[in-house]
């Protein structure tokens, strides 16, 4: 690895192409214990790269390769949790904003239409602790460990409580599509 990265700090793009190919599982498995999104990972995993190649020449074999692009990689990931936070909607309704952008992004048949709908009414439903997670979660991309961090919690407690909250509602929404529309 000594040679390749020699090689790299020269200029061999080849070299560092090289290196990508060989830590790229390590880095992206690093990046993935913060990430709930593959397309999150691959862009963070492409920026920690991209960084690398920038700082390379100053890279001292003294420690390990893999460490040193870890320590980039959670800078990266740190900084782009920072961005999201200042970008997350800040509104109670930050839930039923994201459905609205989702539901501009298919089809705009009725049958989705109204289980949008439906969604949207059950959502208003959910309080408390419940409102909290999914918000955490699926608005502020929060991994289950921070938010168990946040609420006392074990990570285990929270992801089986999002996985009741999500039951709960989709037989809300099975409900109400079940009910024949008015009208």
């Amino acid at each position: 690895m000594d040679e390749l990265i020699e090689r790299a700090q020269a200029g061999d793009h080849e070299a560092f192409g090289e290196i990508v190919q060989r830590t790229a599982p390590d880095v992206r498995a690093f990046i993935a214990a913060f990430c709930p999104s593959a397309a999150q990972i691959d862009d963070l995993a492409q920026e920690t790269y991209v960084r690398a190649y920038q700082k390379l020449k100053g890279y001292s074999h003294e420690g390990l390769l893999v460490a040193w692009l870890r320590g980039i990689a959670r800078n990266v990931v740190f900084e782009d949790r920072r961005n999201r936070r200042r970008e997350a909607p800040l509104k109670s309704d930050a839930l039923n904003a994201l459905v609205d952008e989702r539901v501009h992004q298919r089809t705009a048949s009725s049958d989705v239409g109204r289980k949008v709908d439906s969604l949207k009414e059950c959502l208003d439903r959910v309080g408390g602790t419940s409102r909290q997670l999914l918000e955490d979660f699926y608005v502020k991309e929060h991994t289950s460990e921070a938010i168990a961090q946040s609420l006392g919690r074990t990570a285990s407690w929270v992801r089986v409580s999002l996985m009741r909250v999500k039951r709960k509602l989709a037989e809300c929404v099975e409900a109400k599509l079940s009910t024949p529309r008015a009208g």
